[in-house]
């Protein structure tokens, strides 16, 4: 089994009103055996203090077929860049979401 840890990212995009938004990624890969891994990555706002924690895990099932599951979770006071809430008139985000799907390359 091998522990993989990075990339770390620590950088500034703007947002949608051209606000400069510090965030701050992590990620660690555990390689369980040949064919499964699973994932952490956070990724967190460096203005307010959210946070989104997004694990995962992969197993290959074939040599040209994956299976992918992954949920992203997020953390932060009202109004915040990783909150659920947002200010009135804005579209709410959900608290966490979940993916599934099968990958197959060519």
């Amino acid at each position: 089994s091998v522990l993989y840890l990075g990339p770390f990212f620590a950088g500034n995009v703007n947002n949608n009103l051209n606000e400069n938004i510090g965030l701050i990624l992590g990620m660690v890969n555990y390689g369980i055996d040949e064919f499964s891994q699973i994932n952490l990555m956070a990724i967190s706002s460096l203005n307010d203090g959210s946070i989104i924690v997004i694990p995962g895990y992969r197993n290959q099932l074939s040599n040209n077929l994956s299976f992918n599951l992954s949920t992203a979770i997020y953390f932060g006071k009202e109004d915040t860049l990783f909150s659920s809430n947002v200010s009135e008139g804005a579209q709410q985000k959900p608290k966490g979401m979940i993916s599934i799907g099968l990958t197959y390359s060519f």
